[in-house]
């Protein structure tokens, strides 16, 4: 019993972040050859590429009704971020603070989380219109951190880690256009692939042990969804690239 729901949990992660991978990659060396500039690249594409597991799972869920197993997933890996994947990266190597992310970056994060506390906490509802208002914050932080970032330096495509170090913009023929196009899609279809599968392994554990989907969705959840994460973490924390 317990391996019919250990399996889709795992292969729903491996696939997850799989497809995150190759749609990242691919629409960023696409985005790169039609002349996007890298900063842009990295601001969006490939800093977004990370959450793309957690988005999947928590849209599944969402339209599924799910909402426990939704709400849980994105304040656990919140959560998850910040004491493990944090703590961790620290314990590879000591972490520079830049005072850019100390004056604007923590504490938009912290009023952004506390705006979200506040919809929910005024009728334990999150509705679509607050919804609406999450999103459209969206734009305004994203033109910030753009501004802010050109005020600071050009971002090389090698800091991207899309491509290698000393690489040039990509000249890319029709057929390699055809092919990342196709792995964009085949991304795309991974992660709903790995996101419904993984979903239901965890509804089905918390069906099984008769634990709260919350619970299920601030714990295994929402540590699944942050392995890629952790994983660039710990990476970049080895190479000594603390930002």
């Amino acid at each position: 019993m317990i391996e019919s729901i250990i399996l889709p949990l795992l292969g729903g992660i491996i696939v997850l972040t799989l497809g995150a991978d190759k749609l990242v990659g691919a629409a960023s060396r696409l985005a790169l050859a039609f002349g996007v500039p890298a900063l842009i690249v990295g601001l969006t594409l490939v800093a977004m590429g990370t959450s793309a597991p957690e988005l999947a799972i928590t849209l599944i869920t969402s339209v599924r009704g799910n909402s426990d197993l939704a709400l849980g997933n994105v304040v656990g890996s919140n959560i998850i971020n910040l004491l493990l994947v944090l703590g961790l990266s620290a314990l590879i190597k000591p972490l520079l603070a830049k005072r850019q992310l100390l004056l604007w970056d923590v504490p938009i994060m912290i009023g952004f989380t506390g705006l979200a506390w506040l919809f929910a906490y005024t009728d334990s509802i999150i509705t679509p219109a607050e919804g609406m208002i999450l999103l459209s914050l969206l734009a305004p932080y994203l033109i910030l951190l753009f501004w802010l970032a050109r005020k600071e330096k050009k971002m090389s495509i090698a800091e991207l880690g899309v491509l290698e170090e000393g690489a040039t913009l990509p000249k890319l023929t029709a057929i390699e256009v055809f092919k990342d196009l196709s792995w964009i899609l085949l991304g795309i279809g991974a992660l709903t692939f790995g996101a419904h599968y993984f979903t239901e392994g965890a509804i089905a554990l918390a069906a099984l042990y008769q634990v709260p989907e919350w619970i299920i969705g601030l714990t295994i959840v929402a540590f699944g969804t942050s392995l890629p994460e952790l994983a660039t973490s710990i990476v970049a924390g080895l190479k000594g690239a603390s930002d």
